[in-house]
């Protein structure tokens, strides 16, 4: 963060999201965001792993003793013991001195039980060794709920409750809802992991105009290519604080220069990048509320769809005015013009 490399991110970015997780972490409890794709997920986690001087302000003295391996589930073969070794590499990334964990003496039976065996070992030994908190980072975790097996979900709450309870904790992030991407194998009513989870689901919205701003800051200061204050704030505008906007726009008005004009959504819509942004935010979303985003972009919604509208505001999709308005006027221009059916 020297002068030559200004900081993308402010002390105060993402406040109240800090605050929440600082909360939570401290009490050793645990977390899901759900967010729409591209709103700024590897945003808040490269602020928490590697922003300690900021940090501070909400962990305190336990700071040093807090640490956020992540797990990319994109990675993920789709079984427990892909699951397991996304883990350990999560957690030997960390580079974290600890004592040797015991594993325990008697294998597992279960595929599941086998796969985090290792795991288990290790957390002992950072958790229970050191009395260091780990908080594990389910990045995208939208497919390992969706497809389970339930058994390996229940390995996740077992490594809590191994002796590690109120020094492990996971902080998930999902594009839809826990509950609704297990629905097909009884998630909600049968998960103790999904316990961990149901009473702290938040939705992760796009940032506040301040981060939006210096995130188009820190892009313009690294950029070969300057613009002006003015052209800056059109891009936070147009935006909306979504971060995979805020640079698509950028490129384009360094590239091309920014549309001017009632229509400069609906040019910017026309760009192929700022367009694949906009249909990845809509297929992020559940089916059905990409239907009643689509219906409220055309004018079309009814008495009918309020309870998935009001969902849509609480995510941050949609602003609570009168006529509803969407967070980016891009956003709002390709459901109407440029989304048609749900492509």
């Amino acid at each position: 963060m020297s002068p030559t490399n200004p900081p993308r991110y402010r002390p105060d970015y993402r406040a109240a999201e800090m605050r929440l997780i600082a909360r939570l972490v401290l009490a050793g409890d645990s977390l899901c965001f759900v967010g729409v794709a591209g709103v700024g997920k590897s945003n808040l986690i490269n602020f928490l792993r590697e922003y300690q001087v900021y940090t501070r302000e909400y962990f305190g003295e336990e700071t040093e003793k807090i640490h956020f391996p992540v797990v990319d589930v994109n990675q993920w073969d789709q079984t427990p013991e892909g699951l397991g070794k996304l883990m350990m590499e999560a957690l030997d990334a960390e580079g974290i001195a600890a004592p040797p964990g015991r594993e325990g003496g008697v294998i597992p039976l279960s595929q599941e039980e086998r796969a985090f065996v290792k795991v288990r070992g290790r957390l002992r030994g950072i958790c229970q060794g050191l009395q260091h908190h780990v908080v594990m980072v389910l990045d995208d975790f939208d497919r390992a709920l969706e497809v389970g097996p339930l058994r390996m979900l229940e390995q996740l709450n077992g490594l809590r409750s191994d002796g590690n309870k109120g020094l492990l904790s996971y902080l998930v992030f999902t594009k839809r809802l826990p509950h609704v991407l297990g629905r097909g194998h009884g998630l909600e009513k049968a998960s103790k992991f999904y316990d961990l989870l149901r009473h702290n689901l938040y939705a992760l919205e796009p940032c506040v105009p301040t981060d939006a701003r210096q995130i188009v800051e820190h892009l313009n200061l690294t950029s070969t290519t300057r613009v002006g204050n003015q052209e800056l704030a059109r891009i936070c505008a147009l935006g909306g604080g979504h971060a995979g906007l805020l640079r698509n726009i950028f490129r384009v008005c360094v590239e091309q220069g920014l549309p001017t004009g009632n229509d400069a959504a609906s040019q910017l819509v026309a760009n192929q990048d700022v367009r694949v942004e906009c249909r990845r935010i809509l297929e992020g979303l559940h089916e059905q509320e990409q239907e009643v985003a689509l219906l409220v972009a055309k004018g079309q919604h009814t008495s009918a769809h309020m309870d998935t509208v009001d969902h849509l505001i609480r995510r941050g999709i949609l602003l609570k005015t009168d006529p509803l308005q969407w967070f980016s006027p891009v956003v709002a221009s390709y459901l109407r013009d440029g989304a048609p059916g749900r492509g």
